[in-house]
């Protein structure tokens, strides 16, 4: 009897032994089974690629948008403390720079020391693009012989010995849809006006004359857009109005020269 109970006992531990050996091995994954796992996680990562690089577009305009905010708040309170008026493009033209231009006498206002204008407090998040003005020459605009709004509202402040008018905040007709601020070049920072530099000049082959001949080669060869980047954030651009509020405005809409952000009459 005790054999038997013996027997019976090393009978099922072996099978146990076994019945465990063979259970490892069927717990394992054949090559076939591996691809196919790896083929579907490459599937999930080309399905969720183009989300993450949308969302990661939508931060980095959100983050330049605050950075232009912070831009807009800077020239309010320079025109606060400057007897209403608008920072210039530079003190004298043509020799632009030096310590009164816009990127110098902002710097402070937003807490930093600039003395370049490619400093971080500039750069869009996107590295193909700053913050940078909408400029218009000189305050000395007529229409008809009477004094009109300049073609944008940062001005050089002389030229030679001719020195124009400030141009300040409360001559501003429509501050919350003329333009202060937009999306441009590096290092430039600036762009010529729509509307005073018309475009003719196609650089990007979509049909649509985005240049002025003069500006697409005086720069450098091949400037596109006047100088600015409206398509640096999935073909838009944030842009700053007078009052400080930002806007994000699409190619073909930045591109309308007739739009009321291109000038201060209508």
């Amino acid at each position: 009897m005790k054999k038997q109970m013996q027997r019976r006992v090393s009978h099922h531990v072996g099978y146990a032994s076994r019945t465990f050996g063979c259970t490892s091995w069927t717990f394992g994954f054949t090559l076939i089974e591996l691809l196919v796992v790896i083929s579907i996680i490459a599937l999930l990562i080309a399905l969720l690629l183009p989300t993450l690089d949308r969302a990661r577009a939508e931060a980095q305009a959100i983050a330049c948008a605050s950075q232009q905010k912070q831009f807009g708040v800077a020239f309010r309170i320079y025109g606060d403390e400057n007897e209403d008026a608008l920072p210039q493009f530079a003190h004298n033209f043509p020799a632009g720079g030096g310590s009164s231009s816009w990127h110098i006498v902002t710097a402070e206002y937003i807490g930093e020391n600039l003395s370049l204008k490619d400093s971080d407090a500039h750069l869009c998040p996107t590295g193909e693009a700053g913050v940078g003005v909408h400029y218009g020459a000189f305050n000395n605009r007529t229409i008809n012989n009477v004094p009109a709004p300049p073609p944008a509202p940062i001005l050089y402040a002389s030229q030679g010995t001719t020195v124009y008018p400030i141009f300040k905040y409360s001559q501003v007709n429509y501050p919350s849809t003329w333009m202060l601020l937009l999306d441009t070049a590096s290092p430039y920072h600036f762009m010529y006006t729509y509307n005073n530099w018309v475009p003719g000049v196609d650089t990007d082959g979509d049909g649509l004359d985005d240049t002025h001949p003069g500006v697409a080669v005086w720069i450098f060869v091949g400037m596109q857009f006047n100088g600015a980047r409206p398509r640096v954030h999935r073909d838009s651009s944030n842009i700053t109005l007078v009052d400080g509020h930002v806007e994000r405005i699409e190619y073909q809409t930045f591109m309308d020269v007739t739009a009321n952000f291109w000038r201060d009459d209508i």
